[in-house]
């Protein structure tokens, strides 16, 4: 145990020295997890990439791990259904990482996705990291062992816990160094979803671009995760789930060439059918950098409200934080909107988050993809 803070203080300057070698998102992953097998074993590993401004999925990418199907269950459970060491719940936990068999009590049955996704597929205790560099989450890290394996032990996640941030700037600068001029065509494209996730119909525009993504379709009627959260999240709006009213879902995604796209659905037809359609378009480029308070105007006070609508806390939550009442903050909300030229928390997030880029961080490195 004494050796737990050496350790991680020699495996967070690894990877933060790995972050800092410019490497493709495929390429940066690989070496992840390599580094990460000689201090916790696992059998297999998934990480998703993730919008910050919304916690969306813009990637997904196995390796040894779950089946091409997986992606849609977890999916559905992660935004319509309950469990444990969901990611929005561990984006704003004390701790990024959670072990699955630690949250159910030992009791791995009691877990939505293991039941359907990970027993299936042979798997057992599951390590979950979320990826986080200052407020923003970039993505997340699913270790997992087999079912005949041992439990992740406290040890192991508290040694992971501590790589978040090294782990998380990697994965953003992978995600931002890409060019991000690509010529590429701009027609939107469209996708009719039913009830299940099946594809109605889509258009030529919407099939290529849904090539052009980091997760692309691997199988006839398979689609990207994103595809399939933004589905289900329009279906959650639909439903008055959810703190979200604005009445679509989006997530900004990554193509392989260094371009983003803005993927939003909304619900069709009557609440029971549960159609959904779905567009993608292409999005301005990226900019991940810390918060230009000044450039608004805002003040001290506003731009601590600015800061905590960053990291997804709600009007009564910032209110305790501040130690105000839930009025003064949405006086402060209103007049950040006003100054930031924005109607809606979702809109002040994707303003910071997207509307600047850092050109020091523009390359002609491609994204590519996992093998």
């Amino acid at each position: 145990m004494p050796m737990r803070a050496p350790v991680q203080n020699l495996m967070g300057k690894e990877l933060a020295a790995l972050a800092c070698q410019g490497m493709d998102l495929a390429a940066l992953v690989d070496r992840l997890a390599r580094v990460l097998r000689r201090v916790v074993p696992f059998d297999g590993t998934c990480w998703l990439t993730l919008d910050p401004a919304t916690l969306l999925p813009t990637s997904y990418i196995p390796q040894n791990s779950l089946c091409p199907e997986a992606p849609l269950r977890l999916c559905q459970i992660e935004y319509l259904e309950e469990d444990v060491n969901k990611l929005t719940s561990l984006s704003r936990a004390t701790s990024p990482a959670g072990v699955l068999s630690q949250a159910t009590g030992g009791n791995l049955e009691r877990s939505v996705r293991y039941r359907d996704v990970y027993r299936p597929d042979g798997y057992g205790d599951e390590l979950r990291l979320v990826l986080k560099d200052g407020p923003l989450c970039w993505g997340v890290l699913n270790l997992h062992r087999e079912s005949s394996g041992p439990a992740f032990t406290e040890r192991e996640r508290a040694l992971v816990a501590a790589l978040s941030t090294p782990i998380a700037l990697g994965v953003r600068r992978a995600l931002l160094i890409a060019h991000a001029w690509a010529k590429e065509p701009d027609a939107p494209g469209l996708i009719l979803l039913d009830v299940g996730n099946q594809v109605e119909a889509m258009t030529p525009p919407a099939d290529q671009w849904l090539g052009e993504l980091l997760d692309p379709v691997q199988s006839p009627g398979v689609l990207p995760t994103c595809v399939y959260a933004v589905a289900d999240r329009a279906r959650q709006i639909a439903l008055g789930k959810g703190e979200d009213r604005e009445g679509t879902a989006r997530v900004r995604v990554p193509t392989r060439t260094g371009r983003w796209l803005v993927i939003h659905g909304s619900g069709l037809g009557e609440l029971q059918e549960g159609k959904v359609a779905v567009i993608i378009e292409p999005a301005p480029v990226p900019e991940v950098a810390q918060v230009i308070t000044l450039a608004y105007g805002l003040t001290g006070r506003e731009a601590e409200v600015t800061s905590l609508v960053l990291r997804g806390l709600s009007t009564d939550e910032i209110a305790v934080a501040l130690v105000v009442s839930p009025y003064t903050v949405q006086d402060h909300l209103k007049a950040i909107f006003d100054k930031v030229g924005v109607r809606s928390r979702r809109e002040l997030a994707a303003t910071i988050l997207f509307r600047y880029y850092a050109p020091r961080m523009v390359s002609k490195t491609q994204i590519g993809t996992s093998g």
